[in-house]
């Protein structure tokens, strides 16, 4: 699905719960990647779409957390629903609604009391990461190594592994040896 589609129908989902509580919409562009930002009397929910949702941020004034740290802050280690990884890019905007209609009021309507404490436990909390663009595009990189691997595009695989072969998860490092057998021997059957 083309980026932008899943940017407008995302919008249309997170319009539910972001509209009837006051937030206007802007979209914001980084890159080729499509962003956008919900913003209301200082709060502001932003986040970026590659071929998926990608990168959630909640600010409230001065304090910005990532949507999936603050709700690992309020629910403990599993978190909310987002992210939803699914083959639908369109399930983690569903997921990031339901986040946000159930566990986030206070961010949305509230006197920000309580969300301000929960953010900053979640910024307290080792786990705490912050995404890059370049996390995205490497994000995206593993997706199309995956993709090109079930389609037995070997040869593309390993020049997509390759430059980033000391990143690579152990399942990443198997398929790149396989790819590397594949076109070694020019057999592409045989699992």
């Amino acid at each position: 699905m083309d980026p932008r589609q899943v940017f407008r129908d995302g919008v249309a989902i997170l319009n539910r719960a972001m509209r009837p509580a006051g937030f206007k919409f802007e979209e914001v562009r980084v890159s080729q990647y499509p962003c956008g930002r919900y913003w209301r009397r200082g709060r502001v929910l932003e986040f970026h779409v590659s071929s998926s949702l990608g990168l959630v941020s909640q600010r409230m004034g001065d304090v910005a957390v990532m949507h999936d740290d603050w709700m690992r802050a309020l629910l403990g280690p599993k978190g909310g629903a987002y992210p939803q990884h699914s083959n639908d890019p369109l399930d983690s905007f569903y997921a990031l609604h339901k986040d946000l209609a159930r566990h986030c009021d206070d961010f949305l309507r509230g006197d920000g009391e309580r969300w301000r404490m929960i953010a900053e436990r979640a910024l307290q909390d080792p786990r705490k990461f912050t995404m890059t663009l370049e996390f995205l595009q490497l994000e995206d990189l593993r997706r199309e190594a995956r993709a090109a691997f079930a389609d037995r595009q070997f040869a593309k695989v390993i020049s997509m592994y390759t430059p980033i072969e000391s990143q690579l998860m152990p399942a990443e490092q198997r398929r790149l040896q396989i790819a590397r057998e594949r076109v070694a021997t020019g057999k592409l059957d045989g699992w």
